[in-house]
């Protein structure tokens, strides 16, 4: 998002049935990882299975750390509530997607999960379980109210060289609702949870996921003390806000998005 213009304009809100769900991101050292983010973001990761922790509050958007995600699936994906994954799998693959991980429980007494691949190369999982009671967040910077601090507020979707293509994919899979932005940007909102933006410009970087916070350079701060690396240089988008990037211990690109600053 460092090279968008001005503002975003408004974005069609989605029918809320394929909401964002959770997040996924890669963390061979799960205990370098609970301690960065609990240093930096105040997050507690809690225990599941051996290669797994999570962090979970109440009202937010979860993000799971995993030291066992196929190294096909990048760095980073996300999950979306579908009804069918079956159905939900094949019409993916009708429009040009590969399955990387067939329907599959995700743990006893769990819902079931799968993994399909883009035409753009972007990691997309499904849960079929009904969306969870989360705030409504389209854009950080169109919300009535700011996020809560330290919570997930908005992804950044890879979608190759031809934007339409790519949201007419999205919109048929999962009925989100979608806007057009100024250079090589979409909008989306799938109706619930959180929206977020398609990018044409990066494909080393299928995934951004973004984090609200009240003081982005601070944070940045508190990300190099914590053994993490400043990615390039905090920008201030007017009418949007303050973005920042940066490196995990485990090598994982992320967001920040916090007020500007004056």
């Amino acid at each position: 998002m460092a090279d968008a213009g001005g503002g975003m304009p408004a974005t069609p809100r989605g029918s809320g049935r394929s909401q964002v769900a959770w997040i996924e991101i890669r963390a061979n050292d799960l205990d370098r990882a609970a301690a960065f983010y609990g240093n930096v973001f105040g997050w507690e990761l809690q225990m599941f299975g051996p290669s797994y922790r999570m962090y979970w509050q109440q009202g937010t958007l979860g993000m799971g750390f995993s030291s066992g995600l196929k190294p096909e699936m990048g760095n980073a994906l996300f999950y979306v509530n579908v009804a069918d994954i079956d159905a939900s799998l094949a019409q993916a693959v009708e429009l040009g997607a590969q399955v990387l991980e067939p329907k599959q429980p995700i743990a006893e007494n769990m819902p079931n999960s799968g993994v399909f691949r883009t035409p753009a190369g972007v990691s997309v999982g499904m849960i079929d379980s009904p969306p969870a009671e989360l705030p409504y967040i389209p854009a950080p910077w169109s919300a009535a109210e700011p996020p809560q601090p330290g919570s997930i507020c908005s992804i950044e979707i890879h979608g190759g060289s031809e934007l339409e293509e790519t949201q007419r994919f999205y919109g048929d899979m999962f009925e989100w609702g979608l806007a057009e932005a100024s250079g090589p940007y979409r909008m989306f909102d799938p109706g619930g949870s959180i929206g977020g933006v398609f990018q044409g410009h990066t494909p080393q970087a299928p995934l951004m996921v973004y984090i609200y916070v009240e003081d982005v350079l601070a944070t940045l701060a508190k990300v190099k003390a914590a053994g993490g690396e400043q990615a390039g240089d905090p920008a201030a988008m007017p009418g949007m806000g303050m973005f920042g990037y940066f490196k995990d211990p485990n090598g994982v690109f992320l967001g920040l998005i916090g007020p500007e600053k004056a």
